[in-house]
């Protein structure tokens, strides 16, 4: 769920991650600078490392509407998704690969959204002709975890403002769907993945 200015929700506790060896980053930083630079103090005095499983309940942080703020340790996720990170995209990358070429083989008309060669190697968006990706989804849904766009947006029966922006037409964009890929996916999930989203097309099609 994407929310701006989190630090004016009226709630009982607001949740936040930070990595060792950092400053304040994303949701936290925005609210070290709704509470004029308190959370960072904390940090350069030590009182909060990031290291992974740490974590400190701040109360009546200055400038932050809820009553407490749950700060989490998340360790040093950052060191080693640069020390892997290489190769774990190429892997990714081979297997988006994979499951791009195994749904045009089934799916007749499958257009990719996007730039073919510059983009994230673990996602695919891509436009199932003559059906809603919606539609898809939910016909996949007990064996497939996937959206229609952004986490932001999810819910939302409107087109994706980014498709549209790319000059993709309505009919077009009503029919994407976003496929990712994470490090631990395999070879035998993208082709399982591949015929339920096949089959779930060819149902709906006819």
């Amino acid at each position: 769920m994407c929310i701006r200015d989190r630090q004016k929700i009226e709630t009982g506790c607001l949740i936040a991650g930070l990595f060792e060896s950092e400053e304040p980053a994303g949701d936290l930083a925005g609210l070290d600078r709704a509470s004029r630079g308190r959370i960072a103090e904390l940090v350069e005095q030590g009182d909060l490392t990031g290291k992974l499983g740490q974590c400190e309940l701040l109360r009546g942080l200055p400038g932050i509407k809820a009553r407490r703020v749950l700060i989490v340790g998340l360790g040093k996720a950052a060191e080693l998704a640069l020390a892997r990170g290489a190769g774990d995209a190429a892997q990714m990358q081979q297997l988006r690969d994979a499951l791009h070429q195994q749904l045009q083989q089934g799916v007749p008309g499958l257009t990719l959204n996007g730039q073919p060669s510059m983009r994230l190697p673990n996602t695919l968006n891509l436009s199932f002709p003559g059906v809603e990706g919606r539609q898809l989804l939910l016909h996949a849904a007990d064996t497939l975890a996937a959206s229609v766009g952004s986490a932001c947006h999810e819910e939302g029966e409107a087109v994706s403002g980014v498709l549209g922006a790319m000059g993709i037409s309505t009919e077009q964009a009503r029919g994407a769907v976003r496929l990712s890929l994470g490090r631990q996916t395999t070879g035998a999930e993208i082709e399982r993945a591949a015929n339920f989203l096949i089959d779930a097309w060819a149902t709906l099609s006819t």
